[in-house]
């Protein structure tokens, strides 16, 4: 994480809050004496340009990036406020009123 920092000129803080929050896919690796993060740079260089990371090894997905997360959670919004109206609707319908 130091160097991270380093590299992109913020406190390693910043950037374990990146890695906690999901923002910076990174691997932790447990050594005989400490617990090494690292990153790799493709992850590094699609975080920095607000792109996708690549698909880790094995075939797995990386974590979504904020776009992503922006884009699902309007998605969901706009689900939600939809169902609302609908059960609105339901609800006067079942009463004689008008929505």
């Amino acid at each position: 994480m130091q160097q991270v920092g380093e590299l992109v000129k913020v406190r390693p803080g910043t950037v374990r809050g990146w890695i906690r929050d999901g923002l910076l896919p990174a691997v932790h690796v447990p050594p005989p004496n400490g617990h090494t993060v690292r990153v790799r740079r493709a992850d590094l260089v699609a975080f920095l340009e607000g792109r996708d990371p690549p698909p880790i090894a094995g075939g797995a997905e990386g974590p979504r990036t904020p776009m992503q997360r922006s884009i699902e959670a309007r998605r969901r919004s706009a689900e939600l406020l939809e169902r609302s109206r609908q059960v609105r609707r339901r609800i006067a319908e079942g009463h004689g009123e008008d929505a």
